[in-house]
């Protein structure tokens, strides 16, 4: 089978026969222990299962759909491989960019932090950031969280304390 077929393709994988082992040969080596506990220890009913399938054009990454039955012989899945690579890609792209988006936005309230700690403690840039480290692992509590707090704490107070001048 190629991953050029597969949308179109009607499968059914078995754990009695051949035909697992030879559809886990064109699964990628990091997934295949995964599709193999999956198929083999599938309850009766819907059933899916999303991996990477090795073609001779390159990787792709593919859906498995269908159902689950049991017989006599072992577990047989049927259905439908549907190449999902290009809504895979746009979804994971998706996700990175949030994860950017929230990372600059914690950056910020860490840096507003440190600067805080600095401020009221002449404490070091590093010192700073030690410091708030710390006290996230003492208290049980995300370093980002931690940081919004201090910062909504100090400004709504209005203890921010800004150094003197250095002569």
């Amino acid at each position: 089978m190629t991953l050029d077929q597969a949308p179109e393709a009607v499968v059914t994988l078995s754990t009695d026969d051949d035909t697992l082992t030879t559809y886990l040969n064109s699964v990628h080596p990091d997934d295949r222990a995964a599709v193999a506990t999956a198929v083999s220890t599938a309850r009766p009913g819907p059933f899916a299962s999303a991996h990477r399938v090795v073609s001779d054009t390159g990787t792709g990454r593919v859906l498995w759909v269908g159902s689950a039955h049991r017989d006599g012989l072992g577990t047989r899945i049927e259905g439908r491989i549907l190449d999902i690579t290009r809504e895979h890609a746009t979804v994971i792209r998706s996700f990175v960019d949030e994860a950017i988006v929230a990372s600059d936005a914690h950056r910020a309230s860490i840096e507003r932090a440190k600067g805080i700690i600095m401020a009221e403690h002449r404490a070091s840039e590093v010192d700073a950031f030690t410091a708030l480290r710390r006290r996230s692992n003492e208290a049980n509590v995300k370093l980002r969280l931690l940081a919004e707090l201090i910062v909504r704490e100090r400004s709504s107070r209005g203890l921010v304390i800004f150094p003197r001048a250095r002569r």
